[in-house]
């Protein structure tokens, strides 16, 4: 499977490098060191910036997998963005950027303010986060009920998903 939109892992500054590189051969020393990275992931092992944590979710299965150090946590079904312009849920590889609880989301654009216990975003204003005004979750509902793109679960499955994950946790979506 091929992601697009992947802002997750690790990607080396390449001036910086450069930079460094020339500095580390200018010295005459045998150096080991790790490269100078823009941006980084939570983990890597040289093959796999993920290493069995990772959060996956498949808009259409309408369903979600956690994951810790390879063994799956929990899984659920999900209501993700209305399919429409402006409204669907972003596809790629993300950071989970923060945690939080509680939280108001709000949207001068869509014009809502709704409290949530739990909020974690991921891009551009999205993010996983419970929706008690949801009476059910999976299936085509997502095509009736669908949110601004966030992806609503159930509260005793967001509640775990927080608890389990941090800051940088890496969610693919596709």
């Amino acid at each position: 499977m091929t992601i697009s939109g992947n802002e997750y892992g690790f990607w080396i500054d390449e001036e910086g490098e450069l930079e460094q590189l020339i500095a580390d051969i200018s010295s005459g020393t045998d150096i080991k060191r790790e490269p100078i990275y823009s941006k980084q992931g939570m983990t890597r092992n040289g093959t796999d910036d993920l290493q069995g944590s990772y959060i996956e979710v498949s808009l259409e299965n309408q369903h979600l997998w956690l994951y810790k150090d390879g063994a799956l946590i929990t899984e659920t079904d999900i209501i993700s963005g209305l399919p429409e312009d402006d409204r669907e849920t972003y596809r790629g590889a993300w950071p989970i950027a923060y945690k939080a609880s509680p939280f108001t989301l709000s949207s001068d654009v869509y014009g809502y303010e709704v409290p949530v216990d739990y909020w974690m975003p991921f891009v551009y204003g999205q993010g996983l986060h419970d929706a008690d005004w949801q009476p059910e979750f999976g299936g085509d509902l997502y095509k009736t009920r669908g949110s601004y793109g966030c992806i609503n679960l159930p509260e005793t499955q967001t509640k775990l998903i927080s608890e389990t994950i941090e800051g940088g946790y890496p969610i693919i979506i596709y």
